[in-house]
């Protein structure tokens, strides 16, 4: 069984697999039943699998989905001839087969396909509820096309069925336990019906809700039909109530939201809405004006009548205005039999709009007059001198004198200047309804644009006022910086509510030319005091008017400590305080611009805005300043930047005093030699006579004080420290030449030392501070000036931005000084120099391993192959310096001593271990070398290699890597060729006659007659002729001559006669005419084969063979043909089709008589 689960799990990963990479590609659903099968999921035709209780959250067990991406399948977006629902038809054998597979099916649909899955009839309808319900519940956002088109028409199709289903059911079941299930399946109907209205009643419109409501009401009807025990059926109707009641909430919610909040289906907006109840008030005015309302009965006279008041007063009541419902009463109701109930609607207006103001002050009524929009109907019906006042009843002819009356109080006061400060207000605010208003109770032609001027020149006084007073507390909030100042009346007038005061006593103004001159009165101050306020509230925000503020004020306070009345006037703050610190600003401003302000002013007045963040708010002051009215330069942007850079480069250099004092100080101590005239300047500047210079000199010290200001404090501590530390770098000097032999010093401490915590540390301080300061230990020469000592000293100082203990640590180096002094003194120079030595060989040597000499002679071959003969070291001394070449035994040799001391030292033994497996890796590949050479294989017998030790930073393979990479490739050449020379031994039994050395020899001597004439035999030496004997006896250089020339190492044209000594018969032309081109080429093919056949027989090679050559060699020399056929002579499918070839070509068949060709054909 565990055999069967692990099989069906692996198709359906295969499933998952083409669903996911193969987006269109659906033929993995065949597949699922077998995977239901094999997983014991279902069983063939077995409806009893089929869960019939609420599945849970994301768990897809109740459909047969686990394992299965469902999900990403169904949510993608498929065309119209790619959409798994095409398959339904085809996989309806396989639903009666696994009933699972339908509910699998169903979760693998797209949402807009189940219209089309429900009209099948292949799915039941709880399948189809549930799974609707579950995509529902996955998705944020369901878009209209879903909610109608898909949950409408599948609900609407289901509904059609849901009585022939549930008869059909009912036949079916002929157990209890089969009306138990069918009693499941509905209730889950209902469940899921409900889930679905949940999910989309708050988007759906009114048509859904009643297909979902319907849904509902089927499913619990089905049930109401069902025959089940009594027991059960309460408990099932018990939830049943439960659902229909939260049907009836969802419902109540959607009513609540779409059709309470408007006044029909489909739903209005707000405004909409009182519109529309507008036009029914409207409407009903109408026809209680236009119709004879005298004919009906008194009862329907007075539902009419008392319909309409109340349709009227509910519509003021809500805000609504009703200018149609005013212009029909006056135009129609008062000529109409209704007229009188007209008049009461038009006076039951202006009561319930405007009440009596019983006690109600001016403003209030004037405030109603200029926001309610039917004065203006009003107004001009019923007018002062209107004939139709007398139509409204005498409340409504009250407040209607009532609002005429406030108006022309309004228009009186503001003739006179009586006119409060609040009014003044309220009629800015609404002038133009106010000038509108005032045209309907006058008409004289020109009043209205008098008053329009005179409302202007209140409106103007009134700002000026607000302007001034607020002015003056900006100037009450300056005078708090500094005390015994005497502003009691001024406080007390800023303090008093105006709103009750009248323009005039506030603001006097005269118009010249047209144009009004407002002057406030009420503060009383001088125009002196008025200049002031006035910049006062332009700079309220500047730091540096505040700091000349607050110095002027104590000054001042010294000057009035003397006088009777200590406590300083308005006028006193005007010229002791305001003045010169106007003077002060406007000067500053002045000298800050042009850049002639001191260097020492920069230092006092611009101290708070130090700082990166600061220099912004520095900008922001000058603008302030340049900007305000009044000011006689507008200074441009860039021109406040460039100060303000000079500033922040002067600042900077304040940081760089200490910088170039280390400098200095530097420079004397180590005796430097070179220029640091600019340092000596900028060190000599920055004092007192410095600061009186003007800030625009700042750009000549501006490269210095760029590189100064990369001295930082802990930077500067290293000059310091190699200052204070100078008999130690002295020592150091004298005892090592450079940071490589700094290593061997450290190795040597490490064997010394114990295994304390304080000796490890004390040995790491060493290490690290040594290399870190190493630029300025062993680089620094006495000839250096600024420029060089900032390049030696880069290293250093990123060495010390990585650790900021350095010179701490080269201090405590320094202390023990007389440690390493016994440290070198105990070890001598053999184990230092070793050391130093391997170090060199691993960090610059370069390994040579192959042919050493590239002449390779026969002594090579011959003599036996050492590592000496193929391994050879340099190591460059410098780049300068000379090179240094070790042996294997110089190498052995240095591996022994480095044995002996590196056993305590952990940096020491491991520059040894590396060293020793660099070694062991370059014995190994030249032991594998040497094994090729002496096996015979030739290709390497030139070869050669370098191998650099140098460290790599650029790649992660390291140099033993490299050199096992290439033992291990070298190792497999070597078998590869004894292989093949093993299979040549076997194939060629002479070869055995001879050793491989004896081998090389023959070749090497052979080979030196290539390409020469035959004479060049006659060179060989009589070693070649003994070796020889043992393959044929009795030779002699004339043999030896004819068999190179017939093999193409001798010349061919040496050899001419000789070859045709052997077997080749000489026919002379026939005597005739010159041939054609085609006879002279069929001559020459004629003579060139029987030339070959001649030569190739010596070789043991048949005229076949000869004739496959000529036709694959086209045009060949004899030399390439014998090559050719010496190469594929054993070839016998090769030269079969060639020679075949060479039967149907007429050019090459009358070479080859039918003698021949029977006998060749027999052979095959």
């Amino acid at each position: 069984m565990l055999l069967f689960r692990n099989l069906g799990e692996a198709i359906q990963a295969i499933c998952r697999h083409v669903s996911k990479n193969h987006r269109d590609l659906h033929d993995w659903l065949f597949a699922v039943p077998l995977v239901h099968f094999l997983t014991q999921a279902s069983q063939p035709f077995n409806n009893s699998v089929l869960l019939m209780e609420k599945p849970k959250d994301k768990d897809d067990t109740w459909w047969g989905a686990s394992g299965f991406d469902t999900k990403s399948v169904r949510e993608r977006t498929f065309t119209e001839h790619s959409c798994p629902s095409l398959l339904m038809k085809m996989l309806s054998p396989l639903f009666e087969l696994d009933p699972l597979f339908r509910r699998t099916f169903l979760l693998v649909v797209p949402f807009r396909a189940f219209g089309k899955i429900a009209s099948s009839g292949w799915f039941a309808p709880v399948d189809i509820y549930t799974t609707l319900a579950r995509i529902l519940s996955e998705k944020r956002y369901i878009t209209e096309e879903e909610r109608d088109a898909v949950i409408a028409t599948s609900l609407n199709v289901i509904q059609k069925d849901v009585k022939t289903t549930s008869e059909i059911k009912a036949k079916e079941c002929s157990s209890t336990e089969d009306h138990i299930t069918w009693n499941q399946e509905a209730a889950l109907c209902v469940f899921f019906c409900l889930h679905i209205l949940k999910a989309i009643s708050s988007h759906c419109n009114c048509k859904l809700l009643c297909d979902c409501l319907r849904s509902i009401e089927a499913w619990v009807s089905v049930l109401d039909k069902t025959a089940v025990p009594e027991q059960e059926k309460k408990r099932m109707w018990d939830k049943m109530k439960q659902m229909v009641e939260e049907s009836f909430e969802v419902v109540k919610k959607w009513l609540k939201k779409n059709v309470f909040l408007s006044s029909k289906i489909p739903w209005y907006s707000t405004t909409e809405t009182e519109k529309e109840l507008e036009c029914d008030c409207n409407d009903l005015v109408e026809i209680f004006t236009k119709a004879n309302m005298e004919i009906q009965h008194n009862h329907v006279q007075d539902l009419v009548s008392e319909v309409t008041f109340r349709k009227v007063e509910s519509m003021l009541q809500r805000g609504l205005e009703g200018e149609e419902v005013f212009k029909t009463l006056f135009e129609h109701g008062l000529e109409s039999p209704q007229a009188s109930k007209c008049r009461d609607l038009l006076t039951l207006m202006l009561t319930r709009c405007c009440p009596p103001q019983q006690g109600g002050s001016p403003q209030a009524i004037l405030k109603q007059v200029l926001t309610w929009r039917l004065w203006p109907c009003f107004f001009q019906r019923f007018g002062r001198e209107s004939d139709f006042l007398h139509v409204l009843k005498p409340d409504g002819q009250e407040i209607l004198m009532k609002a005429i009356s406030s108006l022309e109080a309004a228009v009186r006061y503001l003739k006179d200047g009586n006119i409060e400060f609040q009014m003044l207000i309220l009629l800015h605010e609404h002038s133009e309804r106010f000038l509108a208003l005032c045209e309907q109770i006058n008409k004289e032609e020109g009043t209205i644009s008098l008053l329009r001027e005179l409302l202007h020149q209140r409106c103007i006084e009134l700002a000026a006022f607000q302007e001034e007073r607020d002015k003056v507390s900006t100037f009450i909030t300056m005078c708090s910086l500094t005390k015994q100042v005497n502003l009691d009346e001024l406080k007390e007038k800023t303090a008093i509510d105006a709103f009750r005061i009248s323009i005039k006593d506030l603001v006097q103004s005269t118009i010249v030319g047209g144009k009004v001159l407002p002057v406030v009165t009420f503060f009383g101050l001088s125009p002196e005091a008025k200049v002031m306020i006035s910049y006062l509230s332009q700079l309220s925000d500047s730091i540096l008017l505040r700091q000349f503020w607050k110095d002027n004020g104590e000054k001042a306070l010294k000057i009035t400590a003397q006088r009777e009345a200590q406590n300083m006037s308005l006028g006193d703050v005007v010229q002791l305080i305001w003045t010169p610190s106007n003077v002060q600003l406007q000067s500053l401003q002045d000298r800050f611009l042009r850049g002639v302000i001191s260097f020492g002013e920069v230092d006092k007045l611009f101290k708070v805005f130090k700082g990166s963040q600061k220099y912004e708010d520095l900008a922001k002051e000058i603008k302030l300043i340049t900007s305000r009215r009044g000011s006689q330069v507008k200074a441009p942007d860039a021109l406040i930047n460039k100060r303000i850079e000079e500033i922040q480069q002067y600042n900077t250099l304040h940081s760089c005093i200490n910088a170039a004092r280390s400098i200095l100080d530097f420079k004397t101590t180590l005796g430097l030699q070179g220029n640091f005239q600019l340092v000596e300047d900028l060190h000599n500047q920055m004092n007192s006579e410095f600061k009186q210079q003007p800030l625009k000199t700042m750009n000549a010290l501006r490269e210095a004080g760029r590189l100064l200001s990369r001295i930082s404090p802990d930077r500067a501590s290293c000059l310091d420290a190699v200052t204070k530390c100078q008999a130690f770098i002295t020592w150091l000097k004298g005892t090592i030449t450079g940071p490589q032999e700094l290593k061997v010093l450290v190795d040597l401490a490490i064997i010394s030392a114990g295994e304390t915590a304080m000796e490890t540390a004390r040995i790491t301080c060493l290490h690290t501070s040594c290399l870190g300061f190493a630029p300025l230990i062993f680089d620094l020469k006495p000839s250096f000036g600024f420029d060089e000592l900032m390049i030696t000293c880069e290293p250093v100082w990123s060495a010390v931005d990585a650790d900021p203990t350095l010179p701490t640590k080269l201090m405590d180096t320094s202390r023990q000084m007389e440690w390493l002094q016994s440290v070198k003194t105990s070890h001598g120079s053999v184990a230092m120099s070793s050391l130093m030595e391997a170090q060199s060989i691993i960090e610059q040597g370069i390994y040579c391993i192959g042919c050493l000499d590239e002449i390779v002679t026969s002594s090579i071959v011959m003599e036996e192959l050492t590592p000496d003969n193929v391994i050879q070291l340099t190591v460059r001394k410098g780049e300068n310096g000379n090179s240094k070449d070790y042996t294997v035994d110089d190498l052995k040799d240095l591996q022994s001593k480095l044995m002996l001391i590196a056993g305590k030292a952990s940096q020491g033994k491991e520059d040894v271990d590396r060293f020793v497996d660099i070694l062991q890796c370059v014995l190994r590949l030249a032991t594998v070398y040497i094994s090729l050479c002496k096996h015979g294989e030739v290709s390497h017998l030139k070869w050669r290699h370098e191998f650099q030790c140098t460290p790599r930073l650029t790649t992660k393979s390291s140099l033993t890597n490299d050199l096992m990479d290439e033992s291990e490739q070298m190792e497999q050449c070597l078998k590869q060729w004894k292989d093949e020379l093993h299979a040549k031994r076997l194939q060629y039994s002479e070869l055995n006659l001879f050793t491989t050395r004896q081998l090389l020899f023959l070749r090497n001597k052979l080979a030196v007659v290539q390409g020469r004439g035959p004479r060049a035999v006659d060179g060989i030496p009589l070693e070649v002729y003994n070796l020889l004997e043992s393959v044929l006896p009795d030779i002699d250089p004339a043999t030896l001559k004819s068999v190179l020339v017939f093999c193409g190492i001798c010349s061919q044209e040496a050899g001419q006669n000789i070859i045709r000594s052997y077997g080749a018969s000489n026919r002379s032309q026939r005597p005739s005419d010159e041939p054609g081109p085609s006879k002279k080429q069929q001559s020459s093919n004629v003579e060139m084969f029987q030339s070959l056949v001649a030569k190739l027989e010596l070789l043991g090679y048949s005229e076949e063979v000869a004739l496959a050559a000529m036709i694959s060699c086209k045009d060949a020399s004899e030399a390439d043909l014998i090559v050719w056929c010496v190469q594929n002579g054993t070839k016998k499918d090769l030269i079969s089709t060639k020679y075949s070839e060479a039967l149907n070509d007429p050019r090459y068949s009358p070479l080859i008589d039918t003698d021949s060709m029977t006998s060749w054909e027999e052979e095959r």
